[in-house]
């Protein structure tokens, strides 16, 4: 505390203004950091909407290449033209999506890059049997290989699992960023649900249509599992699509799906019970193969758009926690700036103000009257400060003037005393003579009294005796 109150001024204000600087830059620092890390997590769900996105599309498009590569090898004549075109388009939609899939990954370390790793191998893998199925699908079916629809089967099988176990962990990352990335992805995941149970159950009619194969029980309960999986997706996807916040885009796309997809289903019943009769001879495979797969454009759509919206929003969270970290960043800097400008000043406008004025104070201690008082013309606390000892500069000046006219009035009354002094002492000298002269006077005028006494009381004493004596003779 001592060591405090020995602080000069300039020195107290320094130290205060310069830790309320800290603070305050310290504070925005820490909003800087904030947002930092917020528009790092912004960033990173944007890149995971992205790869989720391209995954998406790969798993739409692999999915209808898969399905109709199976229902062609279990075709019995050769495939036609137009349908190895229909094949050709699925794949090259694939290698798209796998394009940007490698795109959005690119960069990406940890469980991202074993995802990557993952969907990559299995790619290579599917990639290499093409090639062979191209081949078997020119041939009847006896003139196939053995055993090559299990191999596609279970290679595309893998490819499908990598990509959909790289899609829910992605999703599960996103989806607790915020209620929006929330509903939309949940509704994509019931959208795709939905499609994937309903495009194995369409892909396990139109395999068993194209092989002339009939249905018995289990095969009928399996498939009715399917469908009933899928429209209980379905109608979560609709709720979801009905919530508040839903882009129009989306439930658009939801009431258009869902038209499609209940004539298409009353289809599916009308194919499953002909396979139960095991009479399909009325149905065309490739009209029919076509009608599904429409069918499930719908809520592959739905699925795409929610992943868009999904991108979309992400850039548009980034978008803000980037304007949120630009705002933080300058606020900062606005508060280092007045802080160093509130220094500048406390160092120059007001310690050396206050200097000034001390020095000026010392002279007048010193009685230098000449001296100029800084800051005379300032309208702030310094300003009256130097107003007031403007003042007393001016009584100092006024009270000598008055100390030297009074120093003059006392000479004069001092001459003037001196001068009566000297009256005075003159006429007590000549009173003194008077006074010595008149008690000589006194002196003899006593003496002639007593002698004047004395003689009266003889004759008074004779009188007395002659008087007696008068008395005596009379008697």
């Amino acid at each position: 505390m001592s060591r405090l109150r020995s602080m000069s001024i300039r020195t107290l204000l320094i130290v205060l203004l310069g830790t309320m600087v800290l603070l305050a830059v310290g504070a925005a620092g820490q909003q800087v950091v904030g947002t930092l890390r917020t528009e790092a997590e912004a960033r990173r769900m944007a890149a995971m909407t992205r790869m989720t996105a391209g995954i998406t599309r790969v798993l739409s498009s692999f999915r209808l290449e898969r399905g109709s590569a199976m229902i062609f090898l279990e075709a019995e004549a050769p495939v036609s033209a137009d349908e190895r075109g229909t094949l050709a388009l699925h794949r090259g939609r694939t290698e798209e999506g796998m394009a940007e899939i490698r795109a959005a990954f690119r960069g990406a370390s940890g469980e991202e890059a074993a995802l990557l790793a993952r969907i990559q191998g299995a790619w290579e893998k599917a990639n290499a049997l093409r090639p062979r199925v191209d081949a078997a699908l020119a041939l009847p079916k006896p003139g196939r290989e053995a055993g090559l629809a299990v191999a596609w089967r279970d290679a595309a099988d893998a490819l499908l699992a990598g990509l959909n176990a790289a899609s829910e962990t992605l999703e599960g990352e996103i989806f607790g960023t915020d209620p929006m990335a929330q509903q939309l992805v949940s509704l994509k995941r019931a959208a795709w649900m939905a499609r994937s149970r309903m495009g194995e159950a369409v892909a396990t009619t139109l395999t068993s249509v194209a092989a002339r194969r009939r249905w018995d029980v289990p095969q009928l309960l399996s498939v009715a599992q399917m469908e009933g999986e899928a429209r209980a997706m379905w109608m979560l996807a609709t709720e979801l699509a009905a919530q508040d916040g839903t882009p129009a885009t989306l439930r658009e796309a939801v009431a258009e799906a869902e038209r499609g997809m209940d004539g298409m289903g009353k289809e599916r019943e009308r194919v499953a019970a002909l396979l139960a009769q095991g009479d399909v001879s009325s149905l065309n495979p490739t009209t029919l193969r076509e009608r599904q797969a429409a069918s499930l454009n719908g809520p592959v759509r739905v699925a795409e758009l929610a992943m868009d919206e999904l991108v979309a929003h992400a850039d548009r969270r980034m978008e803000a926690a980037r304007w949120t970290l630009a705002g933080n960043a300058l606020l900062m800097l606005l508060a280092l700036s007045l802080g160093v400008a509130g220094l500048l000043i406390a160092t120059r406008r007001i310690s050396g103000s206050i200097l000034g004025m001390t020095a000026a104070m010392r002279r007048l201690a010193e009685r230098d009257m000449a001296v100029a008082i800084p800051g005379t013309g300032r309208g702030d606390e310094i300003g009256q400060m130097a107003s007031a000892v403007t003042v007393f500069r001016d009584s100092m000046i006024e009270a000598d003037r008055l100390s030297a006219e009074a120093e003059a009035s006392r000479a004069s009354r001092e001459a003037r005393a001196a001068q009566m002094e000297g009256l005075v002492r003159g006429f007590q000298e000549r009173a003194g003579e008077m006074v010595r002269t008149l008690s000589s006077a006194s002196t003899e005028l006593e003496a002639t009294a007593r002698g004047m006494s004395s003689t009266a009381e003889g004759t008074s004493t004779q009188a007395g005796r002659v008087v007696s004596a008068a008395e005596q003779a009379s008697t």
